[in-house]
């Protein structure tokens, strides 16, 4: 150390917050001057020396740290192993060093190298689905604060603004605007507008629990969303509500049923559990019944699970009614057990939701 660096050194004892160079050079600079003019007075520099040493600027390096993000439960194990071997005292006042054998450098690689794996095994096993559907919401970063993406992770939580055929527009949570591109979601095996969508009745489910659970809305308001959310859940099983955008989800495919003109979601919506001719109590009773097993897996499901479900329904029943087809008794034994089934489990997972709301 020279005469500069061990003034500032021994200026710190006396108020290291008050001459912290890092917080005030200003400070920092004339108490480490009054202490070479104390060295000036007892004749351990000359005053040629001392002037130069005045004058000088206060350099300053920082200690580079580097906290590897990609260590992390490493660096807890061992840190949980030393506090069981030596005890807190000993690892956090004894100024120890600890060295492990990790190698930054190596980890970064092999952490990049897993999480590359896992995107390609998650991508070949298909879309997934969006975090959250919610309806052009301005505090739609609060609505997602839950969901946590590591910091070491390069990913940005992201809404979609609009949908086009070859790209979705997107805004960041730091309002920051973009798109993506089809060619950037070709390994889905789908179209962008069968990806992103700004709102559906996802969003209207999650609006109506929302209001249920607030109770600055009024008893009617709840009450009316309530009714709403009964509606929507039977209008998710109903495979043809999650029909085609172009044929109005079946409306438009004209069929026969019985003899009588029809559409096809008409067909799905009334008329096959209508010409069964029971009463509600006779079809409850006449449901099939869920073991404990498959009870808990049901409940345990999401809402976008509940949507892929009817949409494997939806695709096939597409397959199989071309339009102005005759239908009648075949279709109904052959398709009146799948609405049984949808019926059954919109009511677990109905029971499931208000359990969760007014628990």
């Amino acid at each position: 150390l020279n005469y500069e660096e061990t003034a500032l050194l021994a200026a710190l004892p006396k108020a290291p917050n008050k001459y912290n160079p890092y917080k005030s050079k200003k400070f920092a600079k004339q108490r480490r001057n009054a202490i070479l003019k104390n060295l000036l007075e007892n004749k351990y520099i000359s005053f040629n020396e001392y002037q130069k040493l005045i004058k000088k600027d206060i350099l300053l390096k920082r200690r580079k740290i580097e906290l590897l993000e990609e260590a992390n439960y490493f660096s807890e194990e061992i840190r949980r192993i030393l506090k069981e071997e030596y005890g807190y005292d000993k690892i956090y006042k004894s100024g120890l060093t600890i060295k492990t054998p990790l190698v930054p450098r190596y980890q970064s690689f092999a952490v990049k190298a897993l999480r590359s794996g896992l995107e390609s095994y998650d991508r070949r096993h298909g879309w997934r689905g969006v975090l959250a559907y919610y309806k052009s919401k301005d505090n739609w970063p609060q609505l997602v604060k839950d969901f946590k993406i590591g910091k070491d992770i390069d990913w940005e939580l992201a809404r979609v603004k609009k949908v086009k055929e070859f790209y979705a527009e997107i805004e960041t949570e730091d309002k920051e605007l973009g798109r993506i591109k089809f060619s950037g979601v070709e390994w889905t095996k789908k179209n962008i507008q069968d990806l992103f969508k700004d709102g559906d009745i996802i969003y209207a489910i999650n609006k109506c629990i929302d209001v249920i659970k607030d109770s600055g809305f009024s008893k009617d308001e709840r009450s009316f969303y309530l009714k709403l959310l009964v509606h929507f859940i039977g209008d998710l099983h109903q495979p043809m509500h999650l029909g085609r955008k172009e044929d109005r989800g079946g409306n438009d495919i004209k069929m026969f049923w019985f003899g009588s003109n029809t559409n096809l979601h008409r067909i799905w919506d009334t008329q096959i559990i209508e010409s069964h001719n029971m009463s509600y109590t006779e079809l409850a009773n006449d449901l099939p019944i869920f073991g404990p097993d498959q009870i808990k897996a049901e409940v345990n499901k999401s809402i976008m699970d509940w949507v892929e479900e009817s949409r494997i329904y939806t695709n096939q029943i597409y397959l199989e009614s071309p339009p102005n087809k005759k239908l009648g008794y075949e279709y109904r034994y052959n398709n009146l057990l799948i609405v049984k089934s949808q019926l059954y489990k919109a009511g677990i997972r109905l029971a499931r939701l208000l359990n969760e709301i007014f628990e």
